[in-house]
């Protein structure tokens, strides 16, 4: 979160102060001064991450607000990271042995302390993403139900987001499932009923291009 000698200066990106209605451009130096502000009424001072170069770099702290002031001149530093992805497939293992693709799931990624950092829901074909995905390690469980205890999986923890950026696959769930009774093991099966189970977790490989930002 501190400039040194070791970070890049990023040159052509927006930086934006929305309630004003106002931006400029970083040059060489990495400085944009926005001017023109209205003084005494508060803005954001937000950076425009689709005028990054590099769609892996995101803010690394939340944006500001300041209050100009006539003759002041405010400097906000923006710190900028790399960031990773992972992601995998959320499976049900029937009774008879087949493996089928489960949608509609709510996987928690948590961090290092435990805390809920984002989620999100399994596509029609089990499929989940998690992206721009800070430096860090984390640990991934499923929500089975509003209002029940989340299931933490074996094996899907420590997963690292290297500082240069990373790229986790194949980081699948594989869960138990209890048929609904009188149906068979098939497409048109009625609502499945997610208990804990085995688990298939395959690490991921692949990384990205170390340069550390500012």
């Amino acid at each position: 979160q501190i400039f040194d000698p070791a970070d890049e200066l990023i040159e052509g990106a927006s930086v934006k102060a929305p309630q004003s209605y106002r931006n400029a451009e970083t040059d060489s130096d990495g400085v944009a001064f926005i001017t023109g502000l209205e003084k005494n009424r508060p803005t954001d001072i937000v950076l425009d991450t689709d005028s990054l170069d590099d769609p892996f770099l995101a803010p690394s702290r939340e944006s500001r607000s300041i209050v100009p002031r006539p003759g002041h001149v405010q400097q906000i530093d923006i710190p900028l990271s790399m960031t990773g992805e992972i992601d995998g497939t959320v499976l049900a293992k029937t009774g008879d042995g087949f493996e089928k693709p489960l949608p509609n799931v709510r996987v928690q990624l948590m961090d290092g302390t435990g805390r809920v950092v984002n989620e999100v829901r399994s596509e029609y074909d089990g499929f989940y993403y998690f992206q721009k995905v800070f430096p860090g390690t984390y640990s991934i469980r499923i929500q089975s139900g509003d209002g029940e205890t989340p299931y933490q999986q074996e094996g899907l923890e420590g997963i690292e987001i290297e500082s240069e950026g990373s790229m986790v696959s194949g980081k699948d769930i594989v869960l138990e499932t209890e048929m609904v009774a009188g149906r068979e093991s098939s497409e048109d099966a009625g609502p499945l009923s997610l208990q804990p189970a085995g688990l298939a977790a395959v690490p991921g490989a692949g990384e990205l291009h170390d340069r550390p930002q500012k």
